[in-house]
C-alpha cells in the first residue's frame, strides 16, 4: 500500500468516529488553556543576548554590580502646600511599611535629608557662599538675624556681584528665593497663630525647628514655584531587567495611592520615570501578544467570507486553528514556563501559516462533496490529495524554526521551539479536527440557485501564472536582477 492508499485509508477512518476525536481534542484544550493560564511574560533584556557576545557579557556584569540606576518619579499635586506634605510624607510610610513593597524598594526620598545636610552642608558650599553664611548667621536673634539677610541682598545687587549668566545660577537663584519666601510664609502662621493663641501652653502651628529649616536648608521639598506640586523619586532595588518585580511596583504604587484618596482627597498622585514607563511598556507587550492574533483571525474571517461558499467550513477551519494554537500555547506553558518579547509574536505568525493547513484540506473536500461525492469519501479523496504535500511543507517550516535552537541566544532558541511546536500542533489539528468537524456536521450542499454571496474571482491568478509561464525568461532574469540588487542593499 502506497501513501496515496494510506492517507486515503486515514481519511476514511478519521470522517467514521468524528465525535472521539472532538472529545480527545476537547480534552486537549481544557488542559492546553489551563496551562497556558500559568505562562507568564517576561522581557529580561540579558535572556535575549548571546551568551559568547562580548558586550552582552558586559551588559550583564554591569548590571549585577549596579543593580538599577532607574527610578519610579511620582508627581503630588495639591493646592495646601501643608496638605501637600503630609500626602506625600503619608505615601512614603505606607510604601516603606508595606511587606509586599519594602522588598522592591532601596529608598523612598521625599525631601532632602535633614541629617545629612547639617553634617555636609557647610563642606559642600562654595567658599564665598561659606562667607555669606558667616555673615547671615553672625547673629542669630530674629531681629538681627532678618536684618543681616536684608542687608546682604541688598549689597550684592547694588554693586553688581550677582548676576544671572546660565541655567544653573538662574536655578541657584529661584532656590534662594523660593526660601526666602518659604521662610516667610511659615513665619506669618506662625505670628498669626501666636495672636490667635491664648495662654501659654498654646502650641504653635509652625515650630522653630521648622523656622531655622526655612532659613539655613530652604526647601528640601522638591516643589514646583508655586508650592501646589511636589516630586517623588522611589529607587527600586532590583534592575529593569525583572519585568516582574517592575509590574508589582507600579501596581503597588498605584495601590497605595488609591488608599489615600479617602485621606486627602484633593491630593492627586501621578507616576512617571523609567519604571513607569518600562510598566506601561509591559502591559502593551501582554496586550500585544495577544490582539494582533485576535486581528488576524477577523481578518482571515472576512476573507474567507468573500472567498468560500460555505461558512460552514470557514469557521471550522478557524476553530482548527485555534485548537492548534492553544496546544502550542500548553507545551510553552509546560516545557519553558514564560513568554519574552520574541516569543510572544508566535500567535500572528501561527495564524499566517498554521490557516494554509486547513485551507487545503477544506477547498478540496468543499470541491468534492460540490461534485456530489459523499462526505466520508469526499474527506478520503481530500486527505489522499493533499495530507503528504501539506505534511511536507509544515515539516520543512518546523525543521527550519526548530534550526533556531543552535542560537546563542537563549530567547531564540525558545521562539524557535515554540514556533516549530505550534507548526506541528496545527498540522495535527488540521488533519483530525478538521475532518472531524466537517464529518459530525456536514450540512447542506447549496444549490446553484440559491442566493449567494458576492466572492472574490480568483480567475485573474490563474491568468497570472499562465502569462509568467509563456515569458518565463524574463520572470527568471527580473527576479535574479531583483535580488542581486537586494543583496547590493543589504549593510555591511
Amino acid at each position: 500500500m502506497n501513501l496515496h492508499d494510506r492517507a486515503f485509508s486515514l481519511g476514511r477512518a478519521l470522517s467514521s468516529h468524528p465525535w472521539i476525536i472532538l472529545g480527545l481534542s476537547g480534552l486537549i484544550v481544557v488542559a492546553s488553556t489551563v496551562a497556558a493560564g500559568r505562562l507568564q511574560l517576561e522581557t529580561a533584556i540579558e535572556d535575549m543576548l548571546p551568551t559568547e557576545n562580548v558586550a552582552g557579557q558586559s551588559y550583564i556584569k554591569i548590571t549585577e554590580q549596579f543593580s538599577t540606576t532607574s527610578s519610579l518619579v511620582i508627581a503630588v499635586e495639591n493646592p495646601d502646600r501643608d496638605t501637600l506634605l503630609a500626602s506625600a510624607e503619608a505615601f512614603a510610610r505606607k510604601m516603606r511599611a508595606d511587606p509586599t513593597i519594602s522588598p522592591l524598594v532601596r529608598n523612598v526620598r521625599v525631601s532632602m535629608d535633614r541629617a545629612f545636610l547639617e553634617r555636609w552642608g557647610f563642606l559642600l558650599a562654595k567658599a564665598d557662599e561659606l562667607e555669606d553664611q558667616e555673615t547671615i548667621l553672625a547673629k542669630t536673634n530674629l531681629l538681627p538675624f532678618l536684618q543681616s539677610v536684608n542687608n546682604l541682598m541688598e549689597s550684592k545687587l547694588s554693586d553688581g556681584s550677582e548676576t544671572v549668566d546660565d541655567g544653573d545660577e538662574e536655578a541657584a537663584l529661584v532656590s534662594t528665593m523660593a526660601g526666602f519666601e518659604l521662610f516667610a510664609r511659615d513665619f506669618e502662621k506662625a505670628l498669626t497663630a501666636n495672636s490667635a493663641s491664648s495662654g501659654e501652653d498654646a502650641t504653635p502651628s509652625v515650630s522653630t525647628s521648622r523656622l531655622v529649616d526655612d532659613a539655613l536648608f530652604g526647601d528640601r521639598y522638591m516643589t514646583d514655584a508655586k508650592g501646589n506640586t511636589l516630586l517623588m523619586i522611589v529607587t527600586p532595588s532590583f534592575d529593569l531587567g525583572d519585568r516582574k518585580k517592575l509590574t508589582e511596583l507600579t501596581e503597588a504604587s498605584h495601590e497605595v495611592a488609591a488608599a489615600l484618596a479617602e485621606t486627602f482627597p484633593d491630593s492627586s498622585f501621578r507616576f512617571a520615570g523609567e519604571v513607569a514607563g518600562e510598566a506601561d511598556e509591559e502591559k502593551s507587550l501582554g496586550a500585544d501578544s495577544f490582539y494582533p492574533s485576535m486581528a488576524a483571525l477577523v481578518v482571515i474571517f472576512i476573507l474567507f467570507l468573500f472567498s468560500f461558499d460555505r461558512i460552514r467550513s470557514i469557521v471550522f477551519a478557524l476553530i482548527t486553528l485555534i485548537v492548534g494554537i492553544l496546544a502550542d500555547l500548553g507545551f510553552a506553558a509546560v516545557a519553558i514556563g514564560k513568554l519574552n518579547m520574541i516569543t510572544s509574536s508566535f500567535g500572528v505568525l501561527l495564524v499566517g501559516l498554521g490557516i494554509d493547513f486547513c485551507i487545503h484540506l477544506a477547498t478540496r473536500f468543499d470541491d468534492a462533496v460540490a461534485a456530489g461525492t459523499p462526505p466520508g469519501e469526499a474527506m478520503a479523496d481530500s486527505f489522499s490529495r493533499v495530507l503528504v504535500p501539506v505534511s511536507v511543507g509544515a515539516l520543512t517550516t518546523a525543521g527550519a524554526f526548530y534550526s533556531l535552537a543552535l542560537s546563542h541566544s537563549l530567547a531564540f532558541r525558545q521562539f524557535g521551539m515554540i514556533a516549530g511546536t505550534g507548526i506541528l500542533t496545527c498540522l495535527v489539528s488540521t488533519f483530525t479536527v478538521l475532518p472531524a468537524l466537517l464529518a459530525a456536521f456536514p450540512g447542506k450542499v447549496r444549490g446553484s440557485s440559491g442566493k449567494r454571496r458576492p466572492m472574490i474571482p480568483y480567475s485573474s491568478l490563474a491568468r497570472t501564472g499562465a502569462f509568467f509561464a509563456r515569458n518565463r525568461m524574463a520572470v527568471i532574469i527580473v527576479a535574479c536582477l531583483s535580488a542581486s540588487a537586494a543583496v547590493w542593499l543589504l549593510p555591511g
